[in-house]
């Protein structure tokens, strides 16, 4: 039986508009209207605009821009009221898609491939594919790559006579110096989970069977490891240390917390492809990166790898790309939104390493180069979110994330809460 589809926010659908399925022109013919909807804003945004006049004469194309999880929520309230756009931009992964998938809501994708001529799947790596898997089957188009790097102000640590830190302790040591003078030394909170849960797991992954545990979670339901009891560990130390900011919430958030670097109020951050385009040319000059430190005991190095994987998707709803009148629109807006253009633009705009198989021009942005050359002999751990069973397990433990970055739990408390939402599916 088919389960009820976000009935959490059904509640928040009330005040929807409801979109027609066409309109007439000037000669009475009938014009699909598209929906698309992501949440990308700047340079892709205005990018958007400029196809959408493009393409008025075949089709209308509806433009939903809604920054960040706002988007997220603003999908979900939609679904539960059967007003999902056409094509729309999701976080990847079975976790975020199986629902979508087993409800019959997004498409999958060989339906497209069938009737395409643009796009192949030889134009996506088997890797990147992964990330819109459900039960063998794929149920989207991977967009951005994303790998987590730690960004440390070289001329801040100069200045003070500091040493780079490579381990736990070192962290310690250098934070009464910046403290005195008024410095985070690291920027890092968590609201909504982010970016606390990431960070997290490159911390998680530092233990011999880490990742392995995390892998093995959906199957195992078993978040109460050795390896998840030491990041938490870890991060009460930072804590005590006060190592982050006082206030984890206000200054969570991807905004906070690269605004806080840039204004050299913290000494180092730990951040994502997606946030590049927003560091400061002159912070970017005085920084260096550097692995994440290592959590004590550490038996797998952190300069051998870092966290990351597919952080969006393209999908199509499967209702609309079987409705005869949208389809050909459906297909054309496709097409473009897989372009090797759209692509490029991704990268050079900021948004993410492309997920797409295609040769980038040279000359990227600066620190786009850095952390490109920095992790590309790592390894790619994808973190925790790739691996719960259902997202309501996945909300569980970026809200408890929120806490054990607050000091509100204990890292045994917080253990414990996510393994609670687990047992509930046992």
């Amino acid at each position: 039986m088919k389960r009820n589809f976000f009935i959490t926010v059904l509640i928040l659908a009330v005040t929807l508009s409801v979109y027609c399925s066409g309109q007439k022109d000037s000669s009475g013919a009938v014009k699909p209207v598209i929906r698309y909807a992501y949440q990308w804003t700047g340079d892709f945004d205005e990018q958007m605009k400029i196809y959408a006049d493009a393409v008025e004469d075949e089709f209308i194309l509806e433009l939903e821009c809604t920054p960040g999880l706002d988007h997220k929520q603003k999908i979900q309230v939609e679904i539960a009221a059967g007003e999902t756009p056409d094509i729309y931009q999701y976080w990847s992964y079975e976790t975020n898609l199986r629902d979508m998938a087993e409800n019959d809501i997004i498409l999958n994708v060989n339906d497209y491939l069938a009737v395409t001529n643009k796009v192949s799947r030889d134009s996506f790596s088997a890797g990147a594919w992964s990330a819109t898997e459900v039960d063998g089957q794929n149920y989207g188009f991977p967009v951005s790559s994303f790998k987590g790097f730690f960004l440390a102000n070289k001329a801040l640590f100069d200045s003070y006579g500091l040493d780079l830190p490579e381990t736990w302790s070192d962290l310690e040591q250098i934070a009464g110096v910046f403290r005195e003078n008024g410095i985070i030394p690291l920027s890092m909170g968590s609201i909504k989970g982010d970016p606390g849960h990431l960070f997290f797991s490159s911390l998680a992954f530092q233990a011999a069977d880490g990742y392995a545990d995390a892998q093995a979670l959906a199957g195992t339901l078993n978040f109460d490891t050795n390896a998840n009891h030491r990041a938490a560990d870890a991060i009460a130390d930072l804590i005590e240390w006060k190592i982050m900011p006082s206030d984890t919430i206000t200054n969570g958030g991807w905004g906070p917390q690269t605004a806080l670097y840039n204004s050299r109020k913290a000494a180092m951050i730990f951040s994502f492809p997606w946030k590049i385009s927003d560091f400061n040319t002159e912070i970017v000059e005085e920084s260096v990166l550097i692995p994440v430190p290592s959590i004590p005991g550490a038996e797998n190095s952190s300069a051998g790898f870092t966290v990351g994987g597919i952080s969006i998707s393209n999908l199509i709803n499967k209702k609309s790309f079987n409705d005869p009148a949208k389809q050909a629109a459906v297909v054309t807006l496709t097409d473009y939104l897989l372009s090797d253009k759209v692509y490029t633009d991704v990268a050079l705009n900021g948004k993410g390493f492309p997920a797409k198989i295609l040769e980038l021009p040279e000359g990227q942005d600066t620190l786009f180069d850095m952390v490109q050359n920095f992790t590309s002999e790592q390894d790619i751990y994808g973190i925790h979110e790739f691996f719960f069973p259902t997202l309501v397990t996945f909300d569980g433990y970026k809200s408890a994330c929120d806490e054990l970055y607050a000091g509100a739990v204990t890292p045994d408390e917080f253990v414990e809460k996510i393994q609670k939402g687990l047992n509930r599916l046992q």
